[in-house]
C-alpha cells in the first residue's frame, strides 16, 4: 500500500486498518458507500454497527499481535501474566 511504502514499510495494512473510522471506510469501500445511500434509517444504523465491529476485530487482533510479541507463547497459546510461584 502506498501507506506502506511511505513508511518504508514500518505502516503494513494491519496497522492502517486499526485507525480507520467509519466513515473513512465508507470514503474508501464505494460498495459500502453505495449500500449506504440505498438504506433506510435501520439498515443505515446496522451497517454502521458491522462496521464498527469489524474496525474494533482489526484493532483487537493489533492488540494481541504487540502483546503477545517477542514472547515466549506459542500462537496457539493464550497470553497469561507473569506470576511470581504459580
Amino acid at each position: 500500500s502506498q501507506e506502506e511504502e511511505a513508511s518504508g514499510g514500518k505502516l503494513n495494512a494491519m496497522s492502517k486498518l486499526t485507525s480507520l473510522t467509519v466513515d473513512q471506510v465508507l470514503e474508501m469501500s464505494s460498495d459500502l458507500s453505495q449500500l449506504q445511500s440505498e438504506c433506510d434509517n435501520i439498515q443505515k444504523a446496522f451497517l454502521m454497527n458491522d462496521i464498527r465491529v469489524a474496525v474494533q476485530t482489526f484493532k483487537v487482533l493489533e492488540e494481541e499481535r504487540i502483546c503477545t510479541e517477542g514472547s515466549a507463547v506459542s500462537s496457539n497459546a493464550v497470553p497469561r501474566p507473569s506470576i511470581p510461584g504459580t
